[in-house]
């Protein structure tokens, strides 16, 4: 139930305990890796693959936690179904990630498909935390990467197709794995682990 004013929801139940499962995985691993647990166990994991894993963990949570409306009462299906398909494409960059940068070039239709559905969640995340200003600002930089050859002056550059665009920024490491990305899950896991342990051990006072 999301409490009232507040743009957040706390579930209960069966829903609340996955919820929170979500969120605690999200920082527990985040730990985990800057605490470099994976080199002592002796695995490879790719920075890519870790901030994939963040990617999926933070969708996943996003669309239980954040209505569509700030009075809504419980998660409806679309927002389970948003969650899962946020799932699905990081973890399917996590399992894959090591094959895919050897066919980077590649175009291939399930590629491109994760590609629009994982763009279409964070911009639909975006919207509900930031409004639609937001979206209509995404909305125009995908139009000027796709059509940026008609653009005249300065700004003229080459244009890409839709399925390069959609496979580029769901793959690329300059894209959705890129240093927004990677500034949550190293910078903004610790400030918020540090500021957790100052506030165990009373600091805050």
């Amino acid at each position: 139930m999301a409490e009232e004013g507040s743009a957040f929801r706390s579930l209960g139940g069966a829903a609340g305990v996955w919820q929170r499962s979500l969120l605690i995985a999200l920082t527990a691993i985040g730990a985990l890796y800057l605490l470099d647990l994976h080199l002592l166990l002796g695995l490879v994991l790719l920075r890519e693959q870790y901030l994939a894993l963040i990617l999926a963990l933070t969708l996943g949570a996003a669309f239980l936690s954040i209505p569509t409306k700030r009075s809504s009462d419980g998660a409806p299906w679309y927002d389970w179904l948003l969650s899962f398909l946020g799932l699905i494409v990081g973890f399917y960059l996590l399992l894959f990630y090591p094959d895919l940068i050897y066919t980077l070039g590649e175009l291939r239709f399930e590629r491109m498909l994760l590609g629009v559905i994982a763009l279409l969640l964070v911009t639909e995340a975006t919207r509900r935390l930031m409004g639609w200003v937001m979206v209509a600002l995404i909305g125009l930089l995908l139009l000027y990467a796709r059509y940026a050859d008609l653009v005249p002056g300065l700004l003229r550059s080459k244009g890409i197709s839709w399925e390069r665009l959609f496979t580029s920024l769901y793959i690329s490491n300059d894209a959705l794995l890129g240093t927004p990305l990677n500034v949550v899950g190293t910078v903004v896991v610790a400030f918020i682990l540090f500021g957790r342990a100052l506030y165990v051990v009373r600091g805050d006072r």
